[in-house]
């Protein structure tokens, strides 16, 4: 009694999986045609990608996004003088933890070159504040305390060292602030980019293929970063 209501479940369930091959697209005739279906994907993806990273823009590109792009501009910049109207009226001046705030996410990966060189400035403006250089009354007491027959004008190599090693510490810290705010942009431009223009039976492989390699990425540049810093404080290379 109970068969010819399993048959009508079993035969949705078959329908259902039917419609959901057809949608997939035309079938492929074999695992040869399958992969060169592939390649010529993933190849057309890394073209279309490497322009946008380049920022090889076509006009058409250029002038559909163009405007939005200026006119976000003119917002922030306008946000950030009202930010900083209010900073100097409550005496906090420099003195704020947002220099490496990175740049809005949403909207702003049509653009890379221009926003990635909006976070450059970001941190070049933040390298330069005082609280992120040595106090001059810390370099003043080391430079004492060090002096020894140098001439008038010079220093000693080890109160230069000392000078040179504790500045090395906050700009240390804040490159690895800026590289990770510059990872952040990408990865976010990368994934926008493989969401909305990879093939759909590919899209779920590519961003989790993606996320290992921006992971292990990330990892490897840390590790640079920090053996740089590491080398900038030997004896040798402040020589």
């Amino acid at each position: 009694k109970e068969l010819p209501f399993l048959r009508k479940e079993i035969l949705e369930l078959i329908g259902e999986s039917e419609r959901e091959i057809a949608s997939m697209g035309p079938p492929v005739s074999s695992a040869a045609t399958a992969k060169i279906k592939y390649f010529e994907c993933i190849l057309k993806l890394k073209s279309l990608l490497t322009d946008l990273l380049d920022g090889n823009y076509s006009f058409d590109y250029i002038s559909k996004y163009k405007a939005d792009f200026e006119n976000k501009a003119r917002v922030d910049l306008t946000s950030e003088g009202d930010n900083s109207d209010s900073d100097n009226d409550s005496g906090v001046g420099d003195d704020r933890d947002d220099d490496f705030a990175p740049l809005p996410l949403d909207g702003d990966h049509r653009f890379i070159r221009a926003s990635l060189h909006g976070l450059y400035q970001n941190y070049n403006q933040a390298m330069n504040r005082d609280k992120f250089m040595l106090p001059k009354e810390k370099i003043s007491e080391l430079v004492l305390r060090y002096k020894g027959s140098e001439l008038p004008g010079f220093v000693s190599f080890t109160a230069f060292k000392h000078i040179y090693i504790e500045t090395l510490v906050p700009w240390s810290d804040l490159t690895k602030v800026h590289i990770n705010n510059m990872h952040r942009y990408l990865y976010k431009v990368v994934t926008n980019f493989i969401e909305s223009t990879a093939e759909p039976l590919l899209k779920d492989m590519l961003l989790l293929e993606f996320d290992k390699f921006y992971n292990s990425q990330s990892a490897k540049i840390d590790d640079v970063i920090k053996d740089i810093f590491t080398d900038e404080g030997t004896p040798f290379t402040m020589n």
